[in-house]
C-alpha cells in the first residue's frame, strides 16, 4: 500500500515535471477512443485461472459500415507477451495496423498475455503471490492463445478467425500447435512479424543477448521473485522522462532498447514517439518466461522450459531434457513477415521456418535494407512498406 501511494506521488511529480501528456497513460480502449475509434473490454478465464483482458476495435462512430458483424472477418491480434494490446494501434490511424484493419472492413481485436498490465488477475492467486509469476512460454502457448481464440469465435460467431502475432507471440504460436491444445484448425489465415522459431544458427549478436537475459533472471529472481518488471503509469513517466525528444539520455535510450530487441531503421521515431512504444513494450512479463526466451538461443529446435537439471527435468517431464515443440504441427497457413535487418533471428534460420512449416503461404519481406525488428509493428511508414500488401492478401482467405 505505501508503494502504491509512493508511486502515484512519484507519478505526478514526475508527469508535471516533463509535461507528459495524458494519453501516454491511456490503456488500449481509452487509445482507441482518443484516435476516433470505438472500443470496448472483455476478459477471458485460462484454464489455469489468469483472467486476461483483450480490446475489441469498433468503427468510428460515424462510419458508415454499420455494426461489427457485418464484417471481412475476425482477426485476433497478439503483441509480444513482453507488450501488450497497444503495440497495434499506438501510431496513427492512417500508420496503425489495427486501425486500417477496421477501416478494411474487419472485426479486430487486440490481445494480450498473462503478466502483462492486463493480465495481473487471478480467479486464486494476487499478483504479489510468487506462484502468480512461475509460468514460461509454455503455459503462454498452452492456456492463453486458446482461450482468446475462442473466446472471439464465441462473441463473433465465425467458423475461423485471422491470427495475427509478432515477435515472441510467433514462438508461442509455434508452441501451441501440439495436439492437446491446437487451434491450428480455427484460423483462416496466420501471419506472423518477425517470427521466432528454431535457433538452428544463433548470430553472435543473439547468443550475446540471451547470455545477458538470463544474467538478468538470476538478479531478478533474487530481487522480485517472479515479475521480471511490472507495466505501470509510474514506469512510463520514468521512461517518458529518460527517453522523450529533448531528453539528453535518448540517444542512450534509443541504442539501448533497439540493440536488444532487434533494431530499427533510422528515421522511424518521432520527437516523443519513443517512449510511448516503451511503455507499451514493457508491459510486464515474468522471470521464468524471459529464461524460457533466452534458452531457445542454445537448443537447434523449440522446446519446453528447461529446469536448468536431469533430475529437474525428468520431476517434470519424465524426460532428462525438456521435449521438443515439432513445427510440422503448425498446421494453419502461415505467412511470415520478415524485416531484412532484424537481429532477434538470422537469416538462415527464417528461410529454415519457411521451409518447415508444412502450409507456408509466402514471405512478405520488407524492402527498406534498413527495416528492423521492431519496425514492422512500429514504424510510422510500415502501411506502405508492408501492411498494405498483407491487407490485399488476406481477401483470399
Amino acid at each position: 500500500m505505501k508503494f502504491d501511494v509512493a508511486s502515484l506521488k512519484l507519478t505526478s511529480i514526475l508527469k508535471s515535471a516533463f509535461s507528459i501528456p495524458n494519453d501516454l497513460y491511456f490503456d488500449s480502449a481509452q487509445l482507441a477512443r482518443s484516435r476516433g475509434y470505438g472500443a470496448s473490454t472483455h476478459h477471458v478465464t485460462t484454464k489455469d485461472g489468469y483472467i486476461i483482458a483483450l480490446h475489441r476495435l469498433l468503427p468510428p462512430p460515424n462510419s458508415s459500415r454499420g455494426p461489427p458483424a457485418r464484417t471481412a472477418g475476425a482477426v485476433l491480434m497478439m503483441s509480444s507477451p513482453f507488450g501488450s494490446s497497444s503495440d497495434f494501434i499506438i501510431n496513427e490511424p492512417h500508420q496503425s495496423l489495427g486501425y486500417l484493419l477496421v477501416d478494411a472492413g474487419y472485426d479486430v481485436w487486440l490481445g494480450n498475455f498473462r503478466g502483462s498490465r492486463y493480465g495481473l488477475n487471478h480467479t486464486r492467486l494476487n499478483d504479489d503471490d510468487p506462484r502468480f509469476w512461475r509460468y514460461s512460454f509454455d503455459e503462454i502457448a498452452q492456456f492463453d492463445l486458446p482461450a482468446q481464440v475462442n473466446f472471439v469465435l464465441e462473441r463473433t460467431g465465425e467458423a475461423k478467425i485471422f491470427f495475427f502475432c509478432y515477435s515472441a507471440s510467433t514462438m508461442a504460436f509455434f508452441m501451441s500447435g501440439t495436439p492437446k491444445t491446437s487451434f491450428m484448425n480455427k484460423i483462416r489465415l496466420a501471419v506472423t512479424f518477425a517470427p521466432i522459431g528454431d535457433c538452428r544458427h544463433p548470430t553472435k549478436y543473439i547468443r550475446t543477448s540471451a547470455r545477458l537475459m538470463l544474467i538478468i533472471q538470476d538478479v531478478a529472481e533474487k530481487v522480485t521473485r517472479g515479475p521480471l518488471y511490472r507495466g505501470s503509469d509510474l514506469l512510463s513517466s520514468v521512461l517518458y522522462a529518460l527517453c522523450h525528444g529533448g531528453s539528453p539520455f535518448r540517444r542512450i535510450c534509443v541504442f539501448v532498447v533497439t540493440s536488444l530487441m532487434g533494431g530499427t531503421n533510422k528515421g522511424y521515431y518521432g520527437k516523443n514517439g519513443f517512449p510511448y512504444a516503451l511503455a507499451s513494450v514493457l508491459s510486464g512479463m515474468s522471470v521464468k518466461a524471459l529464461a524460457h526466451f533466452a534458452q531457445q538461443a542454445f537448443t537447434p529446435r523449440l522446446r519446453m522450459y528447461d529446469y536448468g537439471s536431469p533430475a529437474a527435468n525428468r520431476a517434470a517431464y519424465g524426460f532428462p531434457t525438456p521435449p521438443h515443440y515439432n513445427m510440422s504441427d503448425v498446421t494453419a497457413p502461415v505467412v511470415v513477415c520478415s524485416a531484412p535487418n532484424d537481429s532477434l533471428m538470422s537469416l538462415q534460420d527464417q528461410q529454415m521456418l519457411m521451409q518447415d512449416l508444412p502450409y507456408f503461404v509466402k514471405r512478405i519481406l520488407a524492402p527498406q535494407k534498413d527495416y528492423g525488428h521492431l519496425d514492422l509493428v512500429y514504424a510510422k511508414n510500415a502501411k506502405e512498406v508492408i501492411y498494405n500488401e498483407i491487407i490485399e492478401l488476406m481477401k483470399n482467405y
